[in-house]
């Protein structure tokens, strides 16, 4: 004997519908989606903050003075391969200390300018021309103060009654 069943709705079983699960379920992840996001997060209970006082900061100064008691009248009338020796002072009076360098500029190689930390001595300077290259000067501490001696020398090539003029720069860069 042959049983006829009747047709079933593919869309439900025991009276219950998919597309009503379906449409219940995507209710609820909508929700709970909307709900993590105006939340911002998750907090504790209980929050505390508070401010450290880092203090300030405040750049330092870098300055020098150039106490100098040249006498140019030295440099007159030097022969070729001759030199002379003056001192001079540099004092730090800025709130950093500093390393310093010298260095000159000259008008013609007719003379020969040199520098050297400390006090001058009696020979002539064997240390690079200062026009050439730096010369390193030293360290000098928040107010203190250091000789430099500089030697100015009429080049061996000077041509009698060469006249030049030069300066002299030193430079102090924060340690």
């Amino acid at each position: 004997m042959q049983t006829l069943h009747e047709p079933h709705d593919r869309e439900s079983v025991s009276g219950v519908s998919f597309r009503g699960i379906g449409a219940t379920a995507l209710a609820v992840a909508a929700a709970i989606v909307i709900a993590v996001s105006l939340s911002g997060g998750s907090y504790a209970l209980w929050t505390d903050g508070k401010t450290a006082n880092a203090g300030s900061i405040s750049a330092g100064s870098a300055s020098l003075v150039i106490a100098q008691s040249i006498d140019i009248s030295l440099w007159s009338n030097l022969t070729p391969g001759e030199s002379v020796r003056q001192p001079f002072t540099v004092t730090n009076t800025g709130s950093v200390a500093m390393s310093l360098q010298g260095s000159a500029t000259r008008a013609n190689s007719a003379i020969e300018v040199r520098l050297t930390a400390g006090s001058c001595p009696a020979t002539a300077l064997t240390s690079t021309q200062a026009t050439v290259s730096p010369t390193a000067l030293g360290t000098l501490a928040v107010g203190a103060t250091t000789t430099v001696c500089l030697e100015a020398s009429l080049a061996a090539a000077a041509a009698p009654g060469a006249t030049s003029s030069f300066s002299v720069t030193v430079t102090g860069t924060q340690v």
